[in-house]
């Protein structure tokens, strides 16, 4: 399983540019970044900049109003900065108002449609994607409405709060879920960086089994932690095994 830092570049700007935040984070020793919002800058431009900080972006974030609206201005923006993947962000309530599988429907057909375009495409959980719905979850039944074109992108601190935890969910969405979300903690204490932490050895045995290729790191974003956030993150994950 390889890693990659979240980036929401205007999180990291009151205080250093835009070139400055992307070297910093290059010399951490993260090679690979997840991208959500590109600042005040064209996708052309934002590439020159992570390309000068040798970083390569492994994936693009969006809200899915925005993939609906402009779908070729996003494939566009994310050929330009050269992401493997589009990410569809956690849903907000409104958004289900069809029913889950009706909803995996939905983003089906903007999958369907990035994917003729280069990529793979997948959808990042939220807290309210693991209520029950029917014998299921909610979670489940989009990615069954959605069929193969969508993956998973698994956020493991939500999962870490269900009954089932991360490990469970790792193997429940095996084969589905090819990319992982983790949220970093800074200052925590006895090794628990993140609230999967704890058992993390598992995790990663359990992820090298079910098809688990990026695991997405995202920082708490404070400005005055984040060079140090990013290179203890950095640290951490790589001694668990995780690869650049």
């Amino acid at each position: 399983m390889r890693i990659a830092v979240h980036l929401t570049p205007e999180k990291g700007l009151p205080k250093k540019g835009l070139s400055e935040m992307l070297h910093s984070i290059a010399d951490s020793g993260y090679r690979n970044v997840e991208v959500t919002g590109i600042v005040d800058s064209s996708a052309e431009a934002f590439r020159n900049e992570l390309d000068e900080a040798g970083l390569n972006v492994v994936a693009f974030e969006v809200e899915l109003h925005e993939l609906s609206a402009r779908p070729e201005q996003i494939a566009k923006d994310a050929r330009a900065l050269g992401a493997e993947w589009i990410v569809i962000t956690p849903l907000y309530l409104d958004e289900f108002g069809d029913g889950w599988k009706l909803t995996g429907a939905r983003l089906s057909k903007l999958a369907e449609q990035m994917r003729a375009e280069g990529f793979r495409v997948a959808y990042r959980n939220g807290k309210n994607d693991f209520v029950k719905d029917g014998d299921s979850t909610g979670l489940e039944n989009l990615l069954i409405g959605a069929g193969p074109a969508l993956d998973a992108d698994l956020d493991l601190d939500t999962a870490q709060k269900t009954g089932e935890g991360p490990v469970g969910w790792l193997k429940r969405l095996e084969g589905r879920a090819p990319l992982t979300h983790i949220t970093y903690k800074h200052q925590a204490q006895d090794g628990a960086k993140s609230d999967s932490q704890n058992g993390w050895h598992d995790i990663v045995a359990t992820a090298d089994t079910t098809g688990v290729e990026w695991a997405l790191v995202e920082l708490e974003n404070k400005t005055d932690t984040l060079v140090e956030d990013a290179k203890s993150s950095h640290e951490f994950f790589k001694s668990l095994g995780f690869e650049d």
